[in-house]
């Protein structure tokens, strides 16, 4: 792995977890084992460090999307593909608990940083979702009245059980296995938000 790569990763999961302003490069270089003088030649200092960060993130989501826009032009009936959409979001997120994370730590800048966190994570999501949420809302098949109201309840179902499970199952009276957790979480959020068919 580069030192350009490795402070990357190193990056992207300080700013998720600690936040732009708590992140300290030389700590960051240390964990990423490199000189922290790499900071400046690669990105040219924290904010760009930052913003490669975020897009590193967005260039994992872009898939999901892909496959969401696709869920949308298909003709099968339209409660199967919106359950796919969510299966497909909620199996990302568990699998990538550090997006939201991310999101939750950047939701709380301002300026450009939060222009850029609209811009290269939220808005490609929500431009992928509402189509297919709109056509949920025209034809009954979601509880929802506002595919965008829809889109944002939605988007926190998806945030935090994925990036604090142990947490959300601790309150739990009948606890389970992350597998077990994830799959009955799916189908109570399916049952929640989609009406039931004819």
């Amino acid at each position: 792995m580069s030192g350009r790569e490795a402070l990357l990763l190193a990056a992207t999961s300080a700013f998720a977890r600690h936040g732009y302003d708590s992140v300290d490069l030389r700590s960051l270089a240390a964990a990423a084992k490199v000189d922290p003088g790499l900071v400046r030649v690669h990105f040219g200092g924290k904010e760009g460090l930052w913003l490669a960060s975020i897009d590193h993130v967005a260039s994992y989501t872009t898939q999901l999307h892909a496959e969401i826009r696709r869920l949308t032009a298909e003709t099968r009936p339209l409660r199967d593909r919106v359950t796919d959409a969510i299966r497909l979001t909620v199996l990302f997120h568990f699998s990538h608990p550090e997006l939201g994370l991310f999101i939750a730590q950047q939701a709380r800048e301002s300026g450009a940083r939060l222009a850029a966190l609209k811009e290269l994570l939220l808005r490609p999501a929500l431009d992928a979702f509402l189509p297919l949420l709109d056509q949920a809302v025209r034809e009954g098949v979601t509880h929802a009245s506002d595919p965008f109201i829809a889109f944002s309840i939605l988007a926190g179902a998806f945030f935090w059980p994925s990036t604090a499970p142990d947490l959300v199952q601790s309150l739990s009276a009948s606890p389970m296995d992350r597998g077990q957790f994830q799959e009955h979480f799916l189908e109570n959020l399916v049952a929640v938000f989609l009406s039931k068919p004819d």
